[in-house]
């Protein structure tokens, strides 16, 4: 069985919202979505990513890519939006 649950402190978003945070600045992290992004294992490879505009790049570009070499039919075919709660107030 998967585990649907965001990380502790994070919390798990639409593709829509992601895209408005994103572009207000805010950094996110991107995972495949069967799988579970645990940011304090440090001992398998990482299969998430964190995003922010800081350095310009369009979203969709950035999630696209994420998609075509991360993305499959055991990981899942699409990605999986994560912000930090305290982030998200206001939204």
């Amino acid at each position: 069985m998967l585990n649907r649950q965001a990380p502790k402190g994070y919390a798990k978003i639409s593709k829509t919202i992601a895209r408005k945070l994103y572009n207000k600045g805010v950094s996110l992290i991107l995972a495949p979505c069967n799988t579970f992004p645990n940011l304090s294992d440090t001992t398998f490879p990482k299969l998430w990513v964190r995003i922010s505009n800081e350095f310009g790049g369009n979203f969709d570009d950035y999630v696209n890519q994420f998609e075509y070499f991360n993305c499959n039919s055991e990981l899942g075919y699409y990605s999986s939006f994560y912000v930090k709660k305290e982030e998200l107030k206001g939204e």
